[in-house]
């Protein structure tokens, strides 16, 4: 297997609406935030100190890991991280294997995930965020689909 490029920082706003809207047609922009986002000086090869573990192994105490109901399959590490307000630590020694996207390669995933999406920002950014982010995420949300009854 490969080191899968996990652990990222607490979502912007900006990296948001960049990544699910049209906006993500500004290359430049798109580019810097992606990886700001996820760390692109670090290799992995060593521990490190991060803003969001990923979910498939994170070794916790149970009263740190209180995931909110609402948000049903994606951002809860985003959302706790949020709320803890401090780093975890990325531990090489710790090594799993993860099969990437095994469950979530369909069209209801996406729906999922675009809900969770909403959920994540109205809860962080406010509502205004959230109906800005639904609105100017359409075009995607629908071209997704459009092709998901196209190939069908």
């Amino acid at each position: 297997g490969s080191i899968q490029r996990t652990c990222s920082r607490i979502p912007t706003l900006a990296y948001l609406f960049v990544k699910h809207t049209p906006l993500t047609f500004l290359a430049g922009w798109r580019n810097y935030l992606d990886g700001h986002h996820w760390y692109s000086e670090w290799d992995r090869e060593s521990d490190h100190d991060v803003e969001v573990v990923p979910g498939s192994c994170t070794l916790m105490r149970r009263k740190d890991i209180l995931l909110d109901d609402e948000l049903l399959l994606y951002f809860p590490e985003d959302d706790l991280a949020q709320r803890k307000k401090r780093p975890f630590r990325y531990v090489t020694a710790a090594q799993i294997t993860h099969h990437e996207k095994a469950a979530t390669q369909n069209w209801n995933a996406t729906r999922i995930y675009y809900r969770d999406l909403l959920v994540y920002v109205r809860k962080h950014h406010g509502w205004l965020a959230m109906v800005a982010l639904w609105l100017l995420s359409r075009p995607l949300y629908w071209g997704m689909w459009l092709k998901k009854v196209l190939t069908a």
